[in-house]
């Protein structure tokens, strides 16, 4: 009989014949239930992705475990599931680590040791604290980033405390022209930014006509 992909082989040698063919029997069924739910997959749903340097790991897995419940793959096969939406270094981690690893419980731990370690939390703060707007940006995107990255830092930090940072990384001709806000919320920052925005193009447009009057 052919020994399954990733069986040990050690303890393949010892199974007798009967206990190697249902080996093989569970095997054919669990890649025939991952075909099923591939096949039925819903496409609108995005599959989650992962970069260290901006989200955590417990975050990735929360999102991938939304997305396989949305799909309705069911738990016992998550494990086996995940190694067909992984990919780059996450992917060959994975297939290094798949003998080893029993259940979607060791998965997770191994994933957290593995992907959100000192260093991961060291980018990911070091990011917060240094990333401004791009010219190509738009303030509703930028804001949001910042809220969301903020949260992946420190999850405790007060709202006000994100906004005012997201604020002072605003590109410098929308900043300078932001008013004091009654309440700093990331709504209200967008709202004040792209009044600013509007009053500058405005302004733009209103000194092109006058010089090319």
């Amino acid at each position: 009989m052919e020994i399954p992909d990733n069986f040990p082989l050690g303890v393949w040698r010892t199974l007798s014949d009967e206990a190697k063919q249902a080996v093989l029997d569970y095997t054919n069924s669990v890649i025939q239930n991952i075909n099923v739910s591939v096949s039925n997959v819903n496409q609108n749903v995005p599959v989650p992705t992962f970069n260290p340097k901006t989200m955590t790991a417990d975050t990735y897995l929360s999102d991938l475990e939304s997305y396989f419940t949305t799909q309705g793959i069911r738990k016992e096969i998550w494990l086996s599931t995940v190694g067909t939406l992984l990919y780059n270094e996450f992917k060959l981690w994975y297939n290094y680590k798949r003998k080893e690893i029993e259940d979607w419980a060791e998965f997770k731990r191994e994933f957290r040791s593995q992907f959100d370690t000192a260093a991961h939390k060291t980018d990911r703060s070091v990011l917060l604290l240094t990333k401004v707007q791009k010219d190509n940006e738009t303030v509703q995107s930028y804001v949001w980033a910042m809220m969301e990255l903020a949260r992946q830092v420190n999850p405790t930090e007060p709202v006000e405390d994100s906004v005012l940072r997201a604020r002072d990384g605003l590109l410098p001709s929308i900043r300078k022209l932001i008013r004091s806000l009654p309440a700093w919320t990331p709504e209200k920052l967008i709202e004040e930014a792209k009044a600013v925005l509007k009053d500058i193009t405005e302004e733009n447009y209103s000194y092109e006509t006058y010089v090319n009057y």
